[in-house]
Parts: structure tokens; sequence; C-alpha cells
């Protein structure tokens, strides 16, 4: 599926987007409606129209034959999402397949709750006559939550549903991402393919990208731009939002480096030489002061005093009869 393969939201091996990408082939292969949720950034309304691309592939037309409205939610109130509903359904060919017919919904987790009635009959009344793909920032199940009335749209809506999450919980996927947006820089930019430097890959693998492949593809327009007459992305040529980051964590990891406190590991380091001592004379003090080059009685004032009497052998009454100053 060339069309899903291209895309940059589904770039990666992680196993999210390995289950992202396979669902999204179940959608081009079956006309029906597809709820994509995830973070901002992430790619959802692309993803939707590869799957619309997919699907008049899947059809052998071309993409000139399809139909395909967006429809922005968070824009919309009741009287404005009818009028978009409707001049939908005026454009629809009495004769067309329904997968060459695709609404998106995006933002539908911002519709309003008096638009859901209204949205829920168009639905059903266009049932058969095109699919629908939502996009959301939320899951179905936590729009279920809300009202009746949400678990009646979502029941309509993810038919198959699509987690694209963000890349904070796929680092490994943000290394053949970077390749791919610097891929599409440059040819946009018309420009010699570019690679990155370690150090670029470094700062790229550590920053947190809140703005997830949206913003990371617009690092990678900016570094393009930034990197003149050179073959390689340095670390200058980067967003000086991520080159920020990168020396705040710097300097925080230095912060926050914890004390060595001294007398607890030498106290340690005493326990440890003292039981090897009575492991090496075990129920004979006596021999095991010697063998540490200190008095019987100072071995066992340290014992007591390290707590070691209910962690070793107890000693010999013969033993225990020796006298020895400290």
């Amino acid at each position: 599926w060339k069309n899903l393969d291209g895309l940059l939201s589904l770039v990666g091996s992680s196993p999210a987007i390995e289950l992202a990408m396979q669902r999204s082939q179940l959608a081009i292969k079956q006309s029906c409606n597809v709820f994509v949720f995830g973070a901002a950034g992430a790619g959802k309304l692309e993803l939707a129209h590869g799957i619309f691309l997919g699907r008049l592939k899947a059809l052998g037309l071309p993409a000139t034959a399809g139909h395909c409205f967006p429809v922005d939610c968070r824009l919309l109130d009741v009287e404005l999402l009818g009028s978009m509903l409707e001049i939908f359904a005026d454009r629809l060919p009495a004769d067309s397949a329904s997968a060459a017919c695709q609404l998106v919904l995006t933002g539908v987790d911002r519709l309003s709750s008096a638009s859901l009635p209204q949205l829920v009959e168009w639905l059903n009344n266009m049932h058969g006559r095109c699919t629908v793909i939502a996009t959301s920032s939320q899951s179905a199940a936590e729009l279920s939550q809300r009202e009746t009335i949400w678990a009646e749209l979502v029941g309509r809506l993810a038919t198959i549903e699509i987690q694209l999450p963000p890349l904070s919980q796929r680092r490994v996927d943000i290394v053949p991402l970077a390749h791919q947006a610097l891929a599409e820089s440059c040819k946009k930019a018309e420009r010699a393919q570019l690679t990155l430097s370690p150090d670029v890959l470094d700062l790229l693998e550590s920053y947190s990208w809140p703005g997830n492949t949206r913003q990371l593809r617009s690092a990678m327009q900016e570094a393009t731009q930034m990197a003149v007459l050179t073959a390689s992305i340095q670390p200058q040529h980067l967003p000086i939002a991520i080159r920020t980051f990168a020396g705040a964590a710097s300097a925080g990891q230095a912060a926050t480096v914890e004390p060595i406190q001294l007398d607890s590991v030498l106290l340690e380091i005493e326990k440890t030489i003292i039981r090897r001592a009575l492991k090496q004379s075990p129920r004979n003090r006596a021999q095991a002061a010697r063998l540490l080059g200190i008095s019987r009685a100072k071995l066992l004032r340290r014992i007591e005093q390290l707590g070691l009497g209910d962690s070793i052998s107890p000693e010999s009454d013969q033993d225990s009869n020796t006298q020895e100053d400290a």
C-alpha cells in the first residue's frame, strides 16, 4: 500500500505503529467508518487522507475520481455543521461507491453536545452512500463515557479504531522518522540528500517532541534551510527549542548527581571485612581479631556497634573464656 508507506505518521518499527499500519490496511480493504485518535501533531489527518487514497487505488480509480470533504468540528456550531453536511451530501454522485466518497471529521471530540443528535441522524440517513473518518484526541472508549449520545455517535464512527501514539511513547521510531522527514524536505527544496550527524541523532532521540511528527517534520525543514554549503545536518542547524532542551537536560543531570556519603561507604566496607574474617575463623573471635590486626575486645565492640551479632555464628565456649586486652 504505497499510499500508506509514504506517510510520515506510519514510519517506524515500534509495536504501536505496526498495529496502526495493520489496522490502516484493513480500513482500506473494507468500506467502513474509521476512528483515528492520538495526540496533537501525530498525523491523524494525514492518515485519513492516506486511507482515502488507498481506497481509490484499491478500486482502480485515480485520485481525482474521489470525493473527500474535510470538516473541522472545532470551528462549527449546530447551524454551521448542518450546512456543511448538506453541502457534502449534495456533492455526492448517485452512482459512486461509498469508498470513493469520504467525509473527514477532524477534532470530533470537540463537538458541542447540541450538535451530536444532528450528526447521528445524518449518519443514519447517509449509511451506504459514503464513509466517514473521524479524528480525535481521545479514544472511542473515553468519548463513550461522556453521555449516552456520545456512545451512540462513537458506535457509528469507530468500526475500525486506529491509535497514533505520541513520539514519547515510541522513541525507537524517532530516527527513522527524522530520516524520512529529511528526505521529504530535501526533495521539496530540490537539493541533494543531506545526512544527520551523530550529535544531531543524539539530540533528536533525547528531545521530548511535544508536537510529535508535525514538529519533527518542521524541525527537518528548518534544518534543511539552515544547512548551507554542507552535506550534513549539525546541531546548530536545528531549531533553538531542541538545542535549548538538550542543554537544559544536561545541566539538570549534572545538578542532580547524588553526593557520596563517605561515612556510610566506609562502614559498609568495615562490615564486609569483619564478616570475611569471622567466616574464616568461625566461632573463634580471638583468631578473627588476629586476622584483622586488632584485639579481641575491640572486635567484640565493633561487632556490637555495627549490629553484626545476629548475622554471625555464636562464639565457642573455649574462645569466650579467652581474655585479651583492648
